[in-house]
């Protein structure tokens, strides 16, 4: 990394600045297309780029996003240094867009540092472009956030949280859900409360942000850290986050179940073969005293076996849609 006001150099690298003011300040000649990540009012990551015409925005967005592990960013312009802002701006030169959370933050900053970017928009090789994601460095980031056992780390990614609560919600019995949000000062505080019906126990948590969105996800995550383990509602997660990666990765779902009179489980076996490919294939088996939890435990079991791929798949499928649309 290196500091607004450090002098560029001929080889291109990273500038950390506070706000898209310092870019100018940075070193950055004023002709050259950037692009500059935005994280608020307090600090920004800019980059330059060497070859414009093949930096597509709408792919510069999908790149982002995948390294965020999140569907779509919020705020999407162009510019250019010196060129008189969205009016006279080209596109694809510059991509700006607001990551709302902290961890989001954290995630970027050390999958930007980790990808050679300067070689990549450089070259061809755009399938590789940034959305590899460091799941060493999510693991971590997810020990660190005191998820309960009983969750999985990809459960509280930013395209899963609020499927994780909805289900919750919709799931388990005699609760009470209440949310209330307000605006003060361009933040927004939402805060959820969960009742229980038959102890009257309250559990409650607030989040803050500038979207209502932003805010709502960050009660969501403190509150599913607080509520007990429902398998129900983590059963149907399972299935959820099995058919989101099954459909990422294009395979074929094999399911058998076979009971076993000795034991009275029911063993479930999950085959997962590429379509494209299918000398590859992932395995899951899970036994259960019914059919649906031996199937769960089985999802489980080949999503864990699959998910290492899941970043590959995610390249290749960007690599697609930046195909078909030159």
């Amino acid at each position: 990394m290196s500091l607004a006001g450090d002098t560029w150099s001929n080889q291109p690298k990273i500038v950390e600045c506070k706000g898209r003011s310092d870019v100018s300040s940075s070193g950055i000649p004023p002709s050259s297309p950037y692009m500059h990540v935005d994280f608020g009012l307090q600090v920004g990551l800019v980059h330059i780029i060497d070859k414009a015409k093949e930096f597509r925005w709408d792919y510069g967005l999908q790149t982002i996003a995948g390294m965020l592990e999140i569907d779509k960013l919020s705020l999407v312009h162009y510019d250019q240094p010196g060129a008189g802002g969205e009016q006279n701006a080209v596109p694809g030169l510059l991509n700006t867009c607001i990551v709302r959370y902290e961890e989001d933050v954290k995630a970027f900053r050390e999958s930007f540092k980790a990808y050679d970017w300067a070689q990549s928009l450089a070259g061809a090789n755009f399938q590789r472009l940034a959305l590899t994601r460091l799941r060493r460095f999510a693991s971590a980031a997810a020990a660190a956030a005191d998820i309960p056992t009983y969750h999985h780390p990809d459960m509280y990614r930013d395209d899963m949280i609020i499927n994780l609560y909805a289900v919750h919600r919709q799931e388990m019995p005699n609760i009470m859900v209440s949310e209330k949000s307000e605006l003060s000062r361009g933040q927004f505080r939402t805060t959820i409360s969960w009742t229980f019906g038959n102890t009257l126990e309250t559990l409650t948590a607030d989040g803050v942000d500038r979207s209502k969105k932003g805010a709502k996800k960050d009660a969501v995550r403190k509150i599913m850290k607080a509520l007990p383990q429902h398998d129900k509602s983590l059963g149907v997660m399972w299935r959820q986050m099995a058919g989101t990666l099954a459909k990422l990765l294009g395979v074929k779902q094999d399911i058998s179940h076979s009971p076993d009179t000795a034991s009275g489980l029911i063993t479930c076996h999950v085959e997962w073969t590429d379509i494209e490919d299918p000398s590859r294939q992932w395995i899951g088996r899970g036994s259960g005293s019914t059919r649906d939890e031996a199937e769960v435990r089985a999802l489980q079991d080949v999503y864990l076996a699959a998910a290492p791929s899941r970043e590959q798949a995610a390249v290749a499928q960007v690599q697609r849609r930046h195909e078909l649309q030159k």
